[in-house]
């Protein structure tokens, strides 16, 4: 019945954002229609492979990069053109042997809601306050997913070698590795230069 409905639609191009799944089922439309079809290549899969591999062997590491490697070489070089949403993506895939054309269009984000004049005044000068920060302090935030792969430990660790006292580091989302991080902090005797608020609702995010 899918198929059907792609046929009649006459379509000029494809263009699939996913692997498996719908992605599989475009790639068979392609085929059997002739329709071009574009990828994009959004995930850098090679950073996940911990969570296949949760006694952390270098063996079995490996193997899934290359497994990863294998198909992503596939995926790409089986379309007529690859979009990729930054330069380290595209040199991945290059390594990869992909010889596809690619090309760089990063993931849009609407600055506008970033624009410190349209904010509540009142609410944004209280998150300082909120996290016992003051306006002497500089301070580093990162918004997002709370996992191994976004390599948050590298501004912690960062944060350790620090001369400036008045440096903090904020941390914003919930995610899978939470509590390896907030480890990670207590260990490094920084629990009071690295904040965590937790998940807080999209609206709230220009604040932080």
């Amino acid at each position: 019945k899918g198929s059907d409905y792609i046929r009649d639609m006459n379509l000029d191009i494809i263009h699939v954002q996913t692997e498996a799944g719908i992605g599989m089922f475009a790639r068979i439309m392609s085929k059997s229609f002739h329709i071009p079809l574009v990828y994009t290549y959004h995930t850098m899969y090679e950073d996940y492979t911990h969570y296949l591999n949760p006694l952390d062997l270098n063996l079995i590491d490996e193997g899934e990069k290359l497994i990863i490697r294998k198909f992503s070489k596939y995926w790409v070089n089986h379309s007529l053109a690859v979009i990729a949403p930054s330069m380290k993506t595209k040199k991945k895939l290059i390594d990869y042997g992909a010889h596809s054309p690619i090309f760089v269009i990063p993931t849009g984000l609407d600055l506008s809601h970033f624009d410190r004049r349209s904010l509540d005044q009142n609410i944004l000068s209280s998150i300082r306050p909120s996290l016992n920060l003051t306006e002497e302090d500089h301070v580093v935030t990162f918004v997002g997913r709370i996992a191994k792969e976004k390599a948050i430990d590298i501004p912690i660790k960062a944060l350790k070698y620090s001369k400036d006292e008045n440096l903090h580091l904020v941390i914003v989302g919930k995610g899978t590795d939470l509590e390896y991080y907030q480890n990670l902090v207590r260990n490094l005797d920084l629990e009071s230069r690295v904040h965590f608020t937790g998940m807080i609702d999209k609206p709230m995010v220009p604040y932080y």
